[in-house]
């Protein structure tokens, strides 16, 4: 966190740097502290946006801010036209798990989850990240982690 808030020091135009406070807020327990960052980041993002209104990242980060605010209706606006645009890219498709996960909704997240990790996306890396630690005990979600890759 403390590099964040650096780097924010250097720039706190960027909308990512601003995503990546909240995100380390939110997994380190600062929740208030999280939901202003990625308000912020919307913010910064939406004027990005103006500039390139087809850019599947940034309609993903979106969807992926909106969720962690519980807002569903805009993250699966934003996360349905990054996938568009994205054209079966593994990091969109994992960013439609994360998005579904954060939204509480686990079958759609299994889903999305087997569709990155059949477009290559390492199980390993999702391992260990934080955004699936409540699927650990999930049948479901072990079976994808187990499978081997095609």
């Amino acid at each position: 966190m403390v590099n964040y808030r650096e780097a924010l020091k250097l720039d706190d135009s960027d909308y990512q740097t601003w995503g990546n406070m909240g995100d380390s807020q939110y997994y380190g327990g600062d929740t208030a502290s999280a939901l202003s960052s990625y308000r912020k980041a919307i913010s910064l993002a939406e004027q990005r946006l103006k500039v390139n209104p087809r850019d599947p990242g940034v309609l993903a980060d979106l969807a992926s801010y909106h969720s962690m605010l519980g807002d569903r209706k805009e993250a699966l606006s934003y996360l349905d036209r990054s996938l568009q645009l994205g054209n079966g890219d593994k990091d969109l498709l994992l960013n439609a798990a994360v998005v579904y996960n954060q939204l509480r909704e686990t079958g759609p997240a299994l889903e999305w989850l087997g569709k990155a990790l059949a477009a290559g996306y390492s199980r390993s890396v999702i391992a260990t990240g934080a955004p699936f630690d409540n699927l650990h005990d999930n049948p479901r979600y072990r079976a994808l982690m187990q499978e081997k890759q095609r």
